[in-house]
């Protein structure tokens, strides 16, 4: 900001002047023209720059001098800075609860009420490293884009916000944007919370010894788990039932494959929510819900279930590998005559 004005010399002499500060003066006000010749007859211009950096009222005394005359001035400068108003459209952001690995985007803009152009950097350090790709995963936790940019006057810039927690808590960011000549750095919440997929998968079978038992399945970063069914005559069943639970707060979808497609070994639907039969290879759990189906071996040639092995895909990574064994056997019976 510039404040320009004149001085004239009416008379038949040039003379040379001076602008003095006085007492303690706002460092906001600099003159441009501290001294100088007014030619006889002409004007002089003069300038005064006010370059503030904080909000409120800036004072300065200046004396305006003529050199071997009895001119001797005081001139009061004076203005006053307001903010810009410059702002987010909204002071929080919350994504709720997300699965680890998944992505959710939201859109906030900045707000430019002036007739001026602004600047605007966020601040990474705000961030606490969640800037940063975790091990393991393909995205940061937070990324926002753009990081800097500037917003035209009387506009609005839209800033694209991507939440993918890689931890099962609760997040809470403080995000710090920088307007250039805005004292204050804009604030905005942004809040999510990190969850997994919670499932597991019960094994019922008969055992000969100690009447039913059950087992849970571990996942395959556990191992395998081994289905034995055994030596089965032939046109006889054995069945083993499992049981597939969500336990998360999610819904989250399950299929199954088989490594070897036996006509023998049978996966057959057993729910009542659901029509009974044989069993489609995807589906989709509520949270809360459990699955249930059997694995029916029912052989009626000498055949081998060894090297063969089903796998259960929960929420599409997450697998359990079920390594299966057994045989179809004829009985050992003979006639003696």
């Amino acid at each position: 900001n510039t404040k320009l004005f004149h001085v004239v010399n009416p008379t038949a002499q040039a003379y040379h002047f001076s602008w003095v500060p006085q007492g303690n003066p706002s460092p906001a006000w600099r003159c441009t023209t501290s001294s100088g010749m007014i030619l006889a007859g002409k004007r002089g211009e003069m300038v005064f720059e006010f370059t503030p950096d904080d909000v409120g009222v800036a004072e300065s005394f200046y004396k305006f001098k003529i050199d071997d005359t009895s001119v001797d001035e005081l001139f009061l400068f004076t203005g006053s800075v307001v903010e810009p108003v410059v702002t987010f459209d909204r002071q929080r952001l919350d994504f709720g609860a997300q699965l680890l690995g998944g992505l959710c985007n939201e859109t906030v803009h900045i707000i430019n009420y002036e007739h001026l152009p602004f600047s605007f950097n966020f601040d990474l350090m705000s961030m606490g490293g969640a800037g940063e790709i975790p091990p393991g995963f393909r995205r940061p936790v937070l990324e926002i884009t753009p990081m800097s940019g500037l917003v035209p006057p009387n506009s609005r810039t839209p800033i694209n916000i991507n939440f993918s927690p890689a931890e099962e808590k609760l997040h809470n960011f403080n995000l710090l944007c920088d307007v250039r000549k805005k004292p204050n750095k804009l604030n905005l919440n942004v809040k999510g919370e990190g969850d997994a997929v919670h499932s597991k998968i019960i094994l019922s079978e008969e055992m000969s010894e100690m009447g039913s038992g059950e087992r849970e399945m571990v996942s395959s970063k556990g191992g395998v788990n081994y289905l034995d069914f055994g030596a089965v005559h032939l046109n006889e069943k054995l069945v083993k039932t499992i049981s597939v639970h969500n336990t998360g707060k999610f819904n989250s979808d399950f299929s199954w494959t088989r490594s070897v497609n036996n006509p023998m070994l049978s996966i057959v639907n057993t729910n009542e929510e659901t029509k009974k039969g044989r069993m489609s290879s995807v589906g989709s759990l509520k949270h809360g819900e459990k699955i249930v189906f059997n694995l029916e071996f029912a052989p009626v040639t000498e055949t081998a279930l060894e090297g063969s092995f089903i796998t259960v895909t929960i929420a599409g990574r997450y697998e359990y590998i079920l390594q299966l064994a057994g045989a179809g056997v004829r009985p050992a019976l003979h006639f003696s005559f």
